[in-house]
């Protein structure tokens, strides 16, 4: 039987109203694993490197399943003769067939979990004056300290998902990456790693491209790769999320949504996360199948005996 995530910020009922349409793209992520960088890919990439400046990506694909912002099935947008949606729930909730396209970005975990500790640390008192938020990131147990968020992200999972044993107070990084590991040989699924797209962005888009059937020569590529970089995305980052997205970080407006586009660089957790944290995150990883935990950790994808995990330091 299908698991239901429905959490304070979540309810994946939404999606039961989906009915799929020749050409959809589903952008897949765990939180801060690149999902909104993902969007505006697909989206320049759509628009052969001119998207639109007045319509911002997160409008253009919303989160179904998303309490804070509203949602219809029957107003979702159309991008160029395609729809596209981003979600965070892992692959057996989303409603899976054969002429959607799904896109999964996995990130290390650690590098995941700094930037939403950011994430959750910048949000606004607009933010938790809406019924479907988080606690407040300064209140205990975290009681605004990144050591004490990271121990309970690692070792306790969200109440309301009784299944899950990491991911408070939102859920479960390692069940996303395997539910959708599991899936990489459909032909209609794509993983991208992170740490892939930092080196070589325009290489992936090429690929992204050539998964979604998106004709585009090497001009309109690189300009397309140019709209996705941090740089231009951080710049002009409140044309990119839209103001009723950005409203609720920081001081809303451009400074709202430079926080929440924050900085995209990996390895801070160097000199914060303790050894014995560094041990609790190892045990995790070991439990994934080891082509999956060396592909999180690494960005590369190999056959691998598949009966337990590695952790690479």
């Amino acid at each position: 039987m299908k698991k239901e995530y429905v959490t304070k910020t979540l309810d994946s009922h939404k999606w039961d109203d989906y009915v799929p349409k020749d050409g959809d793209i589903v952008v897949a992520t765990y939180y801060k694993c690149g999902s909104t960088w993902m969007q505006q890919i697909v989206y320049s990439l759509l628009y052969h490197g001119e998207p639109p400046t007045d319509r911002p990506v997160t409008e253009m694909a919303p989160q179904p399943e998303m309490k804070l912002l509203p949602f219809s099935w029957d107003t979702l947008p159309d991008i160029n003769g395609r729809r596209m949606v981003k979600t965070g729930l892992p692959a057996d909730v989303v409603p899976f067939y054969s002429n959607v396209k799904y896109i999964y970005v996995g990130r290390d975990g650690r590098d995941a979990f700094m930037s939403l500790d950011n994430h959750w640390s910048s949000r606004n008192e607009k933010y938790y004056k809406s019924p479907h938020a988080l606690p407040r990131y300064t209140d205990p147990p975290v009681s605004g300290d990144t050591g004490r968020f990271f121990d309970e992200w690692i070792s306790k999972g969200n109440p309301c998902l009784p299944w899950e044993t990491d991911g408070w107070p939102f859920w479960s990084l390692f069940r996303s990456i395997e539910s959708w590991w599991h899936m990489r040989d459909k032909r209609n699924v794509l993983m991208v790693h992170f740490k892939n797209l930092k080196q070589d962005l325009e290489g992936q888009m090429k690929r992204i491209a050539s998964f979604l059937e998106i004709d585009i020569d090497e001009t309109a590529l690189k300009q397309a790769a140019d709209k996705c970089t941090f740089a231009h995305m951080k710049e002009n980052a409140l044309s990119v999320l839209g103001e009723q997205f950005s409203q609720s970080w920081g001081e809303g407006g451009q400074a709202g949504a430079q926080t929440f586009i924050f900085k995209g660089t990996d390895g801070r957790w160097k000199n914060v996360l303790t050894d014995q944290q560094m041990a609790k995150y190892a045990a995790k990883v070991a439990a994934l199948p080891a082509s999956c935990a060396h592909w999180l950790q690494t960005g590369e994808m190999v056959p691998m005996d598949d009966t337990h995990g590695a952790f690479i330091h």
